[in-house]
């Protein structure tokens, strides 16, 4: 095992060995007058002979060398750290990785770049002589993903703009080259971020800033512009790099081996929803506190793992929507220590989270270097799926295994607090609160108002949550001497990495979310909707989804990374801009738990749908399924959520019916009972008031409904609200069991419709004739008439006066 410095040598070098791409396409490959002297003389050194040609192959190597020097040294060298080190030699090693000496930290960044590029880079080495390369921009990996994942593998058409993360987030098309002048500007950009430093930092502080320094400005560079797809980004094998880089360089010998430990944090929603009561005081703010600490809790528990393993927290390749995947060194003796952390962790967790909040890990494959290779990755996966998948059945397995099985709660030495009802704690005044619970309301209210996120470690005199054990979370105006990893809030503060919170909510309480319903006039009711969305058919992607022969880590790393950018990212934004009184419960990963005014969230689901659809280059294998619930706010958040979850797994994820849609959608083909062939949707659907529609199909729905509403509103028409209401019971009826009742409706309908249409507009009068008549057509289609019956819920919902009894 390394020492921490070494550690943080090898991490700085390995993060940053392409760097030079980025600041040789800024000045077009130029050298004269943008590379040093200095970098200039060290070539023969840091640069291997062209092959068949006079001078040195990989120029943008001695660009990385130059970054070095006459960029980042002479910032870094200003600020106090807490430990020195040999920047001279890490960018040495940086810039040799194409031309390392045996065991040098290049030697190691080598491997590391091989294992993460060599599947994606099948042309020769950039052809900077053509000048071809500062102008190809990042294309897009979604339009070659397909559920067989033997397709033949094509060139995108879709590519990225060179800007920041936060203001490019969807591909532009068709394919267009970019241009040096955008390169250039970008490249700047990055300069003038990276001199927002502090003037004392610690190492793994700066070392996290330019993590997050390449994310936000590399994301849309291409690692290579010397391969036939140009679909990974500089970031994406920045940082596989240099996980890979200290997994070989901590390992026991030079097997070319890595400890996988791939983990799943378990009982979210369990977790989040815990309450004694239907509704409380506080409920806003600590479901605000308990979804932060669900979003930082694998970054807690990545930091914890490395502090007790002596790693440095730089190993993990993904982390997203409660799913991580860390690199740890092929060392047998850390499994002694594996297992020991993982029982620490698991008895703080049973009691901390009285059973909710754990995390399933496994750590017992080690794989060879060349199974992360195109010819076997998806096996590697297949099997790390299979073995994380075998621990649900074991939660807790590595505690129970040396403890009482019977499990004892708290003892009743006190009343049982009044939010989580888990915890005992004695009565002060009228209110009855755990410091758990009061904890996680002060963290609720702090996210809205203070800049910085730190971890610390815990001990009697930390600050904060105790979110995993021996660590500690706070959100703070103020940062102190001991914190360990410092985020700033929103990038508050340039001078740190930006911790883009997941979890959008206004500062207001679920009541008044219901009250935003109704308009000046009374109208509308104040329930919430329950808003749950998770990507269809998500495994089967991130195993089959891409051709065999462009399957790679960097691929499989750069898929997750854009998926969790979504949901965790813009998502956000959204509901910022367009949905101010929405509430995230959760978003991430895939999926995504929203709560908002009912009357929003058909509209939500619409708008979030076609984004993705834009986000996913109009890929019909990549869509989402949804579950809507509607309720009062006084309602149970647990029923509400375990109905949520019913709507959207139990409905939507099963929807499969024969449709005839216009436009393209997933389909998968079925068999008729003559044998021929027949289209059916497969997932892709909304289930909302418990019956599933196609998203054309719930389109049309609120335009059925503006259109009844219109009716009703606007006197010339001659409808009333109460000619809606018996359309409803109508509707029931025929789909009752009753067929008296089912003959009846239609004779019913159409004596309605001439006795109490009173438009003495002849054209309106057709007009209504004309809408509910057509509508009527389709009754011979009992899910016509269950999608019907929704819609006109929907418009009573929308047109019936607020009496203050949400539950009426």
């Amino acid at each position: 095992m390394q020492n921490q410095k070494t550690q943080y040598e090898i991490a700085i070098a390995a993060l940053l060995h392409d760097i030079g791409k980025f600041k040789q396409r800024a000045y077009k490959g130029v050298e004269k007058g943008n590379v040093s002297s200095n970098a200039v003389s060290m070539e023969g050194q840091i640069l291997p002979p062209a092959r068949n040609e006079y001078g040195y192959a990989y120029r943008h190597a001695l660009w990385t060398y130059d970054f070095f020097q006459a960029d980042l040294l002479p910032i870094v060298r200003k600020i106090q750290f807490d430990m020195k080190l040999d920047w001279e030699k890490i960018a040495r090693e940086s810039a040799s990785h194409h031309n390392p000496s045996t065991s040098s930290y290049a030697a190691y960044i080598a491997e590391a770049d091989r294992v993460s590029a060599a599947n994606d880079r099948v042309g020769k080495e950039e052809e900077y002589r053509k000048g071809s390369y500062y102008k190809k921009p990042l294309r897009s990996l979604f339009p070659d993903i397909h559920l067989d994942g033997e397709h033949q593998a094509e060139k995108s058409l879709y590519y990225y703009a060179l800007a920041p993360i936060c203001k490019t987030p969807y591909p532009s098309y068709p394919f267009s080259e970019g241009t040096e002048l955008d390169y250039k500007r970008l490249w700047d950009e990055f300069l003038y971020a990276l001199h927002n430093l502090p003037e004392s930092m610690t190492i793994l502080q700066l070392l996290a800033k330019l993590k997050d320094l390449l994310l936000e400005y590399t994301w849309c560079i291409p690692s290579a512009t010397n391969d036939n797809f140009n679909d990974v980004s500089l970031y994406d094998h920045s940082v596989t790099t240099m996980a890979f880089a200290l997994a070989l360089s901590n390992g026991v010998s030079d097997t070319g081996k890595v400890r996988v430990f791939a983990a799943d944090v378990s009982g979210i929603q369990q977790f989040i929803f815990q309450s004694k009561y239907s509704s409380f005081k506080y409920a806003a703010k600590i479901f605000r506190g308990r979804s932060f600490i669900v979003s930082a809790f694998s970054k807690a528990f990545k930091l914890a793992l490395a502090n007790e393993l002596g790693l440095i927290p730089f190993t993990d390749i993904i982390d997203a929507g409660g799913k991580f995947t860390i690199l740890l060194p092929n060392d047998d003796t850390l499994v002694v220590k594996l297992d020991d952390f993982m029982k620490k962790q698991e008895d703080f967790f049973l009691k901390k989270y009285m059973g909710s909040l754990a995390v399933l890990a496994d750590y017992s494959k080690v794989i060879a270097l060349d199974e992360f290779g195109k010819d076997r990755f998806r096996d590697t996966q297949k099997e790390l799926a299979r073995l994380l998948n075998a621990q649900k059945g074991r939660k807790y397995s590595a505690i129970l295994a040396d403890i009482d099985p019977v499990l004892r709660s708290e003892p009743i030495d006190g009343n049982r607090c009044q939010i989580c009802g888990k915890h005992t704690v004695h009565a002060v005044g009228n209110e009855v609160i755990c410091s758990d619970c009061k904890e996680l309301i002060r963290l609720g209210g702090h996210l809205l108002k203070f800049p910085y996120i730190a971890l610390s470690e815990a001990n009697e005199d930390s600050h904060g949550y105790e979110i995993v054990s021996g660590l500690c979370i706070d959100v703070c105006e103020h940062l102190a001497t001991d914190d360990m990893s410092v985020f700033s809030l929103q990038g508050n503060d340039a001078s740190y990495p930006i911790w883009r919170l997941n979890t959008y909510s206004p500062d207001t309480t679920f009541e008044e979310i219901g009250k935003s319903n109704v308009d000046e006039n009374g109208i509308g009711k104040h329930f919430l909707a329950y808003v749950k969305i998770d990507v269809d058919n998500l495994g089967e992607i991130f195993i089959h989804g891409f051709p065999s022969d462009t399957y790679s880590i960097s691929r499989y790393v750069t898929l997750s990374r854009l998926l969790n950018t979504f949901f965790n990212v813009h998502v956000y934004y959204l509901l910022e801009e367009n949905y101010p009184m929405a509430y995230t419960v959760l978003s991430g990963g895939d999926d995504v738990f929203i709560i908002l005014p009912w009357k929003q969230a058909a509209s939500f689901v619409l708008e979030l749908r076609k984004r993705f659809a834009d986000f996913c280059c109009q890929n019909e294998a990549l869509h989402f399924s949804a579950g809507i619930v509607v309720g009062g706010s006084s309602e149970p958040f647990s029923l509400l959520d375990k109905r949520a979850n019913e709507a959207l797994d139990g409905k939507a994820k099963e929807f499969e019916e024969p449709e005839a849609i216009s436009g393209s959608v997933p389909v998968k083909m079925n068999k008729t009972l003559d044998g021929k062939a027949k289209k059916s949707i497969k997932k892709n659907c909304v289930c909302y008031f418990n019956v599933c529609f196609t998203y054309p199909l719930l389109e049309q729905l609120l335009v059925d409904s503006d259109t009844l509403q219109k009716f009703i509103r606007d006197e010339a028409y001659g409808l009333s609200s109460g000619f809606v209401y018996r359309m409803y019971r109508y509707v029931n009826d025929s789909l009752s069991k009753d067929l008296r009742k089912e003959y009846s409706v239609f004779s019913k309908i159409r004596y309605d419709l001439v006795r109490n249409v009173a438009a003495k507009d002849e054209l309106k009068r057709d007009e209504v004739f004309s809408f509910f008549l057509t509508k009527f057509d389709n009754f011979k289609d009992r899910k016509e008439k269950e999608r019907f019956k929704v819609m006109l819920m929907h418009t009573m919902y929308m047109l019936r006066k607020d009496t203050g009894k949400e539950n009426e």
